[in-house]
């Protein structure tokens, strides 16, 4: 009898394509196993009328398997890194992740909707066109850190918004916004980054610093499960490891929530000096930081720590 795997997922069209990445990462390591798919449903899932910080923040996306898993009902746990809490739950831990995809966001706008970045208004006055008419646009996004970093780059008002890609794209259609700021990884994931009807314009991740863990793709597992724990070693991703890592360990020494504006990116530096840089933006008690460090490769595990304390004496004037 084949050996079966049981590998939790929500039920969204993004989650299935990505737990399909890391069954078919599996399979090429163990064809002889058996990865069945078993759909969760999460609060985060079935509440998306409410702001993530009116009813428990990140953790409302892993909840669920991670009592599957505690339960013994599921072996892994498939999530985007970014919807990872700073703490799993009792004798879990991250088995391993997948190569980074694209980190970066993306304002998704209607095709042929006027963009004006904020330092192009002095060209136009007032900020009207020839016809009288406002290019400020509204941006759909229920995330603290993307409605900051819009309001900087553009001529915008922002609109609280929550649901998976489709539903937010569907959401504009109907009008309720002019554009939605979406990841970068989900479009490509799910083959949206070319639709005719819709212009993208790609945020730099130095202008829009990226949530951490943003592209990765994570799997979880019970830390006694030692077969489990080497399948998914076979499948992770050493560099993309470093970068989940630094990253998450910024957000736990920054104790970083859903009501606080978060950012943090580690990049790796593919150079003669192999070097890792930190971009890290944070809000606390209504002041604003920001700060950018680099270390050598050899040196990454302690540039979390000089990083944040780095950040305390770098107020970022907006």
């Amino acid at each position: 009898m084949k050996r079966r795997v049981r590998i939790g997922t929500r039920g969204s069209q993004l989650a299935l394509v990505q737990t399909e990445m890391v069954i078919k990462e599996l399979k090429t390591m163990y064809p002889n196993v058996v990865f069945e798919k078993i759909v969760l449903s999460t609060k985060g899932d079935k509440i998306i009328d409410k702001p993530l910080i009116e009813f428990g923040g990140k953790g409302v996306f892993i909840e669920e398997f991670e009592r599957a898993l505690q339960d013994n009902r599921i072996d892994i746990a498939v999530h985007s890194g970014k919807d990872l809490p700073a703490e799993l739950g009792e004798d879990l831990i991250i088995g391993g992740v997948l190569k980074r995809e694209d980190p970066r966001d993306v304002l998704v706008v209607k095709k042929g909707c006027s963009v004006l970045k904020r330092n192009d208004k002095s060209d136009l006055g007032d900020g009207r066109g020839q016809e009288g008419k406002s290019h400020t646009i509204s941006i759909g996004t229920g995330s603290l850190r993307r409605r900051l970093f819009a309001e900087q780059i553009w001529d915008c008002t922002c609109v609280g918004m929550r649901g998976n890609v489709p539903t937010r794209l569907e959401k504009m259609n109907s009008g309720i916004c002019d554009g939605v700021i979406l990841a970068a990884a989900g479009l490509r994931r799910l083959q949206l980054t070319q639709v005719p009807e819709y212009d993208y314009y790609y945020l730099s991740e130095q202008e829009c610093i990226p949530a951490g863990c943003q592209g990765i793709i994570a799997a979880e597992c019970r830390r006694e499960d030692n077969e489990i724990r080497q399948m998914l070693q076979k499948i992770h991703h050493i560099q993309t490891g470093i970068q989940f890592e630094v990253e998450r360990t910024v957000l736990k020494l920054l104790n970083a929530d859903c009501r606080q504006m978060a950012a943090v990116y580690a990049c790796m530096e593919e150079s003669k000096s192999h070097q890792i840089s930190l971009n890290i933006a944070f809000e606390k008690n209504g002041t604003y930081y920001r700060t950018a460090s680099k270390e050598s490769m050899d040196n990454w595990r302690s540039l979390a720590g000089a990083a944040v304390t780095k950040l305390e004496d770098s107020p970022w004037y907006i």
